[in-house]
């Protein structure tokens, strides 16, 4: 997974930059769960992730793109 990109739209009015900024940042969402979603256990544990924990995450809808808070680990 990568971190967040932050891309400069300045040809845009202020609602439309904050629909495509939205657009692209769950593009960016799905592009991170499809991820998580291949990864094994062994690279699950290399991020600090459970099976439980990706499992969650990939069920997540597109637009659902706020940070989880961090519970700490997790027993599967």
């Amino acid at each position: 997974m990568t971190g967040i990109r932050l891309v400069r739209l300045p040809s845009l009015t202020g609602g439309v930059k904050m629909m495509v900024s939205h657009l692209m940042l769950m593009r960016q969402a799905i592009r991170g769960r499809r991820d998580i979603a291949r990864m094994d256990a062994r690279m699950l544990a290399d991020i600090g992730m459970s099976r439980a924990d990706a499992e969650e995450e990939i069920r997540r809808r597109p637009w659902d793109v706020a940070p989880r808070p961090y519970e700490g680990p997790r027993e599967d």
